[in-house]
């Protein structure tokens, strides 16, 4: 906002709310505002106020040392910025969605100048002396007293949610006049920004989380009937707390933690406050929210120090303060999860950051944006920024003196306490500059690749092992995704990508860790400068064979005695180490022979083995990056053996992970032996048993002989399963009698859920189905559950299986014509058996309700797919039932996405109907917006998905040999213009649907709620063309006044006797308003000063 703004002329220093809350719907609150001119010529105050609210009063006082001013009503105005639509000619439709938009957005540009205009012309704005300065003059505060009252009743207000942070305790007291009413007094000392105020009002219980000395007291409110699983989803708070504190002092007295309902969002931060959606609170016997829960909460806690008490200087810097947050919460997590659980979610946001950041996304600080980043950038950068972060810890420790974040957090902790922090607002140069004072390194060059650039680096890893030299080459080339997508870009798409910034190339140092034939680990640092380059990484051992880590190599060392007997003791002990490593991770039941034969187990041919014992004095395995110092994907292609030398070798999880993703490349029998094996052993981090189990249904393939299949299907049936009587069942005789449901061992229970995912994928290659066993085996599971003796609830497990089922049953059209009558008839058959589960699942779901109705909602997905696949008939009232107020929200969401997905716009005029009553009436503001965003989406799914038949280009052939890339953008840019005009062509017959649309988006004019509007104007501009907007009609032009600029009233004047006498004023000033302006002022003549020499002093010829 520039300073020549009127609502800059005045500064707000002080606010008091009362508030009376009738919960009959009734808010009826004073505020009262001290406010501060800051210049002569402020007329009117504007203040932000919902049209919503009633303004019943408006008083104004002025309460000074010299003469003060007492309350007095003051002339006010609340106006609406948002009006009707005018009425003109021709009419405004649906066609004229650019002149609404540019309507709309006129109308929220007036609204952020504020909807309430008090009037303090008369003599409000005036000077007093200065406080201790008796020479300065200041203007005189202006006390604001506004009297409102807000009628809710059954309306649905956005903003509204009934505890207020206090930081000196909470005052109760009964009310002197009504004793069916009570008094909270509230007080909040550390200034906080205005968006961090709110409070809740309701029949709360209370439940001290922590109340020990060693920190602040931590206290959670919920609705009356939770306060059992309150006390079980917030137990952990005061580690959170002790582990946060370690940083930086807690800068509030307390933390308070409300769980309501029907929150917009799941969680809200504020000063000293959380409200969090109730939805997350959990019983003890709940295993999968647990976790989740935890990372929520821990991190509304955590923005108390940075988020609530430091906050972003400028929305460039909303990076720095989200990521902070987010940075330390990943290290609490660590401390409370474990280092594996760490690395492995580190693994999986670097690697979906990298597959997001390829062009399409903006820098994370872009200085001079003047727009907070909206949902889906704040996403972006909610992932990126604790990624960023942790590469810049690694930097700084690896490269500085320091020990990384770790001493730069606390001291802008401890600034931001200090008053060190102006106004307690942190800056990207502020924190980079910390960062420098701390390691004495130059963070130039990495902000400017990491910060102010975007997009991420893609580097390729060949290595080659020189026997002779017994070195190891290593090229690394490097190329970059994001500039060659803004590259195929057409030159004016290029124009508007311009602040998209991507980096031009990454330099700095890539650690390289070799294992080598003794499996002793070896890094190597190299400088990458340049996009290709070679390294020579020399060795440090000379052993004349490498040895393998693994079980099945040492089958082969086995049988090369003659050889073996030639190895020094160095080679020996190196031997030694190799079997130690392996047997941490080793599977002993399948040393016996018989065991292998019963499993399957393949091993290495002959011409493989040679080739893997013949690596005289090689490497074992590399890891490349192993500490996550880049965002970037590598590609590193090596032997099948050396990556189960790592999965077997090396113990860190992201060399685990990455060994399997590798592994999946090579479709070798050896390969799905040792994921089968690596699911056995309990060893591996749970996660890591989850990937390789997910991994074997790749090797369902006629090449491997059908692995997969047959060590999924064994897995499942020796760990979950009573034992079988045939103990060398082929893959289709195997049969799963499920025991009973047993989850004391988390990692076994997620384990067994990703077994039976991956049963879902394993289809027989000739009818593209799941092979009719592993169908019947889902089945049994379900019908066959037993929960009884379980602890824990089995809700997310059924609806696993459910999932697990509906993946199954789902055959494609397609598959369904290469399938004979018998085939086809047997398919219907199980179709329907399985229909007839999910059915009674659902029912027994409504009956007795699984946790958060997680069952109906796996149920409602199985069965919208299975619409969409065409194995069940298109019948909106199967859905219908569940949109209906009074389910839970996520249900209701998932069946208005099946019902726009099986019933898009303009296919049913009752349904569209429905739809937009539902986006006018219904009580859910939430469930408003989500039905209004997913009708313009819905289409667009109709029309990727070819439901939309003229929208789709004819099939012909193209002569590309000569064509340029203007020939190519202008080619691109006709066939989206075709489609665009054909799908508007399809909802140009369609006139019921159009009215319904043009009706609510011109009613939505008038509503308060942006996001509505929006939506439904994205959904007009998809449907309908545009029309230009009418010039305006004639111009009246009226002349002004000629207002002359105030100036400054000139000194009196004075006459001066010059033999002694008194100086006399010839006018004496009087105590009055010096800015008042509703009068224009006259200038005056300059004075004059008479010199008298006869010794006798006249003023206006009257003697002294």
């Amino acid at each position: 906002m520039t300073d020549e703004s009127p609502s800059a002329w005045f500064t707000l220093t002080h606010q008091r709310n009362v508030v009376e809350i009738d919960f009959a719907g009734v808010i009826t609150a004073s505020a009262f505002l001290t406010i501060q001119p800051t210049n002569p010529s402020l007329q009117a105050i504007y203040l932000h106020a919902s049209p919503l609210m009633t303004v019943k009063n408006v008083t104004l006082s002025s309460a000074t040392t010299v003469d003060p001013l007492h309350p007095t009503p003051a002339s006010f105005a609340l106006v609406n910025p948002f009006q009707p639509l005018p009425t003109r000619d021709p009419p405004i439709d649906m066609k004229s969605h650019p002149e609404i938009k540019r309507k709309m957005w006129a109308t929220m540009a007036e609204a952020d100048e504020g909807e309430l205009a008090i009037s303090v012309s008369g003599g409000w704005v005036r000077l007093q002396p200065a406080p201790g300065q008796d020479s300065h003059v200041a203007f005189a505060p202006i006390h604001v007293q506004v009297d409102y009252q807000l009628v809710i009743g059954g309306d649905v207000v956005e903003g509204i949610v009934f505890k207020r942070p206090g930081d000196a305790g909470n005052e109760y007291t009964t009310h002197p006049h009504d004793p069916n009413k009570v008094i909270f007094y509230y007080l909040q000392a550390n200034p906080t920004s205005v968006q961090h105020i709110s409070f809740a009002a309701g029949p709360f219980e209370m439940h001290c989380i922590s109340a020990e000395e060693s920190h602040k007291p931590i206290i959670g409110f919920c609705l009356p009937g939770e306060l059992e699983w309150l006390e079980n989803s917030t137990s952990f708070l005061p580690r959170v707390m002790a582990f946060t504190t370690e940083l930086g002092s807690y800068p509030f007295t307390d933390f308070k933690i409300v769980f309501v309902n029907n929150l917009r969002t799941e969680c809200v931060t504020a000063a000293t406050l959380a409200i969090v959606s109730s939805d997350l609170l959990h019983p003890p016997s709940i295993i999968e929210q647990a976790i989740e829960v935890r990372k929520t909460l821990s991190l509304a806690l955590i923005q108390q120090w940075i988020g609530i008490n430091i906050i972003q200087r400028t929305f460039s810097d909303t990076w720095i303060v989200n990521g902070v947050a987010l940075y330390i919460l990943g290290q609490f997590l660590r401390h409370l999860l474990g280092n594996n659980e760490y690395r492995f979610r580190l693994k999986k946001d670097i690697e979906r950051c990298v597959l997001q950041d390829q062009g399409s996304q903006y820098p994370l600080c872009m200085p001079g944006i003047i727009e907070p980043p909206d949902a889906p950038t704040t996403a972006f950068i909610n992932l990126k920024a604790p990624a960023v972060l942790h590469i810049l810890d690694r930097y700084l420790a690896k490269a500085g003196t320091s020990l990384g974040l770790s001493q730069v957090i606390p001291r802008i902790f401890m600034a931001a306490l200090s008053d060190a922090l102006p106004g307690n607002t942190l800056t990207t140069g502020y924190f980079l500059r910390q960062c420098r004072k701390v390691s004495g390194l130059d963070m130039g060059t990495f902000a400017d690749q990491w910060i102010y650039g975007s997009g991420c680096p893609r580097l390729s890893v060949r290595t080659n092992f020189i026997k002779k030299k017994f070195t190891v080459e290593l090229s690394v080339s490097q190329t970059i995704p994001a500039i060659e997508y803004l590259n195929s870009l057409s030159e004016k798409q290029q124009q508007m990508a311009i602040w998209k910034r991507p980096t031009q190339f990454f330099e700095g140092s890539l650690t390289v860790r070799i294992h080598e034939a003794d499996g002793a680990p070896f890094e190597h640092l190299i400088d990458i400068k340049t996009s290709n380059k070679t390294f020579a990484l020399p060795f440090n051992t000379k052993y004349k064979r490498t040895r393998r880590s693994g079980h099945i190599a040492a089958r082969f060392h086995k049988a090369h005695t003659e050889v073996d007997e030639t190895l020094n003791e160095d080679e020996d002990e190196a031997q030694l180490q190799a079997a130690d490593r392996a047997g941490i991770f080793a599977y002993p039941p399948w040393e016996d022979e018989d065991e292998r034969r019963r499993w399957k187990v393949a091993e290495w041919d002959e011409g493989e083995a040679n080739a893997m014992l013949g690596e005289g004095g090689g490497y074992e395995w590399i890891r490349v990056d192993p500490d996550c110092e880049w965002l970037t994907v590598i590609e590193f292609a090596e032997r099948p053996w050396c990556w189960i030398s790592q999965l077997q070798g090396d113990r860190d999880v992201i060399a685990q992970i990455e060994a399997i993703y590798n592994m999946r490349m090579y479709p070798s029998p050896v390969v799905a032996s040792e994921l089968a094996k690596t699911v056995l052993v309990k060893n591996y981090f749970y996660r890591v048993r989850m990937e390789a189990a997910r991994a074997l249904s790749l090797y369902n393939t006629s090449e491997c002989d059908y692995i997969g299949y047959f060590l999924i299907m064994k897995l499942f049936q020796t760990c979950f399963c009573y034992a079988s009587t045939t103990s060398e069942a082929e893959a289709p005789e195997i049969r799963c009698r499920p025991l009973p449901n047993d989850f004391s061992n988390i990692a076994d229970y997620f384990v067994k859920k990703s077994l039976i995912a991956a049963m879902a994928d394993l289809r027989d290659p000739a009818t593209r189905s799941v092979w009719k066993n592993v169908r019947i085996a889902l089945l049994d599971l379900i019908r066959l559950n037993d929960n009884t003796t379980n602890r824990y609830s089995d809700s997310y497990y059924l609806a696993a299986i459910i999932a697990a089922i509906s993946n199954a049953f789902t055959i494609s059209a397609a598959a369904q014509g290469i399938l004979s009558e018998s085939e086809l008839e047997s398919e219907q058959l199980m179709l329907k058996e399985a229909k007839d589960v999910l059915d009674r699942a659902m029912t027994v779901d409504r009956l007795v309700p699984s946790f958060h109705n997680v069952v109906t909602k796996a149920g409602l997905q199985a069965q919208i797919k299975s619409i969409l696949a065409g194995q069940r008939t298109n019948d909106a009232r199967e859905l219908l039932s569940y949109t209906r107020e009074g389910n839970y929200e996520p249900i209701r969401k998932i069946a208005f996405d099946g019902l726009l997905l099986c019933k898009p716009p303009g296919r049913s005029g009752a349904v569209d109907q429905y739809l937009f009553d539902v986006i006018k009436y219904d009580h859910s503001l939430t469930i408003r917006r989500y039905v209004t965003r997913a009708l313009s989406e819905s289409i667009l799914v109709s029309l990727a998905l070819g439901e939309i038949t003229s929208a789709i280009p004819l099939p012909g052939v193209l002569d590309l040999t000569d064509e340029t890339e203007q020939m190519r953008t202008q080619r691109a840019e006709g066939q989206n213009n075709a489609i665009v005009k054909a799908l508007r062509k399809d909802f140009g017959n369609k006139l019921d649907v159009k009215q319904l649309v043009q009706d609510n988006l011109i009613e939505s004019v008038t509503l308060p709620d942006m996001e509505i509007r929006f939506a439904l104007l994205k959904l007009a501009e998809v449907i309908s063309s545009s029309t230009t907007e009418p010039l305006p009609g004639n111009i009246i032009t009226l002349t002004t006044p000629l207002i002359e600029t105030p100036v400054a009233p000139p000194p009196p004047k004075i006459r001066i006797s010059m033999s002694g006498g008194g100086i006399v004023s010839q006018s004496q000033p009087t105590h009055e308003s010096l800015m008042e302006e509703s009068q224009p002022v006259v200038p005056r003549t300059i004075p004059k000063i008479i010199l008298n020499t006869k010794g006798n002093a006249t003023a206006n010829k009257k003697k002294k």
